[in-house]
């Protein structure tokens, strides 16, 4: 048999780099690999940051973040693409700008990261950035994954509920194909995550998730876990609900594999992505 006839599923992760190890790139790498896909990757901004918070952030020049990007698909087509942070204007510019050159039906799964779990701005100009992910870069995804924090933000509300309504009108603001309201910043004792598509008839069409609430310090990282779970899920061919639901029930997995140790010093360590 030929070694080299069969094709390994890749994932292109576009976000910034956590030197703790929890979230961003590194949290990607090893949800995909989770999932038995391989990543690529384009690093959009070098954080200095441990289980405390972030103490400094570096933005990639859009050079270098232009290069890495044609560098990543130079010999290789990505089955899926997902975005996270992105630190400046120029930098949302330069991705949205390769997105629109993918193959067409390429799947794309946008976590529109805007402050840390510290609450630390992972953006040198806010307003632009929201401004940019509505008009250039949300219209163009398969997949939008934000939460609650994020959607009171983009709603531009005092808070927004979380219920279908909400995540309709996100889905409706963004332009993407389909989005999923995370559970996780909502009260209650269970999470409940919402996700929302439109049918051939431009009807939406709801489904959810709902597990119960686990007491666990080590989350950091969730948000990046879950949209990658799905991004690896639809580069193995999922649909965006059936990758929905794959990564709801493999994000509790995790957490409850997360319960059992300490991890620095603050109630801030990495979510489980190791076994």
């Amino acid at each position: 048999m030929d070694l080299f006839e069969h094709h390994l599923p890749t994932l292109l992760s576009i976000a910034g780099s956590d030197t703790s190890g929890g979230a961003g790139i590194q949290a990607d790498i090893k949800a995909a690999a989770l999932c038995h896909v391989h990543t690529l990757v384009a690093v959009t901004a070098i954080t200095a940051q441990s289980t405390s918070g972030i103490t400094d952030i570096m933005i990639t020049p859009p050079d270098l973040l232009r290069a890495q990007l044609e560098a990543s698909v130079a010999d290789v087509t990505p089955d899926a693409v997902k975005i996270g942070m992105i630190g400046s204007m120029e930098s949302l510019e330069t991705v949205a700008r390769f997105i629109s050159q993918l193959p067409e039906k390429t799947p794309v799964i946008i976590d529109p990261v805007l402050t840390s779990t510290s609450g630390k701005d992972l953006s040198a100009n806010r307003n632009d950035i929201i401004e940019g992910y509505l008009n250039l870069l949300l219209p163009k995804a398969t997949v939008a994954t934000p939460n609650l924090i994020e959607a009171t933000t983009f709603l531009n509300v005092r808070a927004a509920p979380h219920n279908p309504d909400t995540a309709g009108r996100l889905l409706n603001l963004f332009g993407c194909d389909a989005l999923v309201l995370k559970g996780g910043h909502a009260g209650g004792n269970r999470i409940i995550d919402l996700f929302v598509e439109k049918d051939s008839d431009g009807d939406a069409v709801y489904a959810s998730a709902e597990h119960p609430r686990i007491d666990c310090g080590n989350l950091h990282g969730t948000g990046c876990a879950f949209s990658s779970f799905m991004a690896a899920r639809m580069a193995l061919g999922d649909s965006p609900v059936e990758a929905f639901r794959f990564a709801s029930e493999a994000l509790e997995q995790r957490i409850l594999l997360s319960t059992g140790y300490k991890f620095g010093n603050a109630r801030n360590g990495p979510l489980n992505l190791v076994y």
